[in-house]
């Protein structure tokens, strides 16, 4: 970073410049002359990735890289996934298969038992809403609710968007 001295005294130990937020300390003895740029290190850092020690050329820089800061978003958004995947991927799954059931209809009737055929899991729903007067355990955009003994209504929420 460089900062521009301009019409400031360095008489005293520390200048301030309008146009950065630090204090900029020099020695007593150092000569600087006026509207001259010095330039003004920041102290090291520890890239939280590697644990390595870097001088910073920004005073917003916490990586070594641009490489280390992509692999620690990555890493940590790797995290948040795995931790939601016991969850999302019977969701994904139900989906696709509510997808290419109401390709095309509204509403379908289906049994427990084909839906189980197809890996279909029943304990897992994103939301529950109300859909006319009955209230609707519903998959993103497609609303269950059981018909009979073995039969399930799917309706396609959605459908005249």
């Amino acid at each position: 970073m460089q900062v521009k001295l301009s019409n400031y005294s360095v008489n005293n130990i520390y200048v301030f410049h309008p146009f950065s937020p630090h204090f900029i300390l020099f020695h007593l003895s150092t000569k600087i002359p006026f509207n001259t740029f010095v330039s003004v290190k920041h102290s090291a850092m520890i890239d939280p990735l590697t644990g390595e020690e870097f001088e910073p050329k920004r005073t917003n820089q916490k990586f070594a890289s641009q490489e280390n800061r992509i692999r620690f978003n990555n890493n940590k958004a790797k995290k948040l996934r795995d931790s939601m995947s016991f969850v999302n991927a019977p969701l994904q799954q139900n989906l696709r298969i509510l997808n290419e059931l109401l390709e095309g209809i509204k509403e379908a009737v289906v049994h427990i038992e084909f839906l189980n055929g197809k890996n279909f899991h029943f304990g897992v729903f994103t939301h529950i809403q109300k859909v006319g007067e009955d209230k609707m355990k519903m998959i993103y955009q497609y609303g269950l609710q059981k018909e009979g003994t073995d039969t399930v209504k799917i309706i396609n929420t959605k459908w005249n968007l």
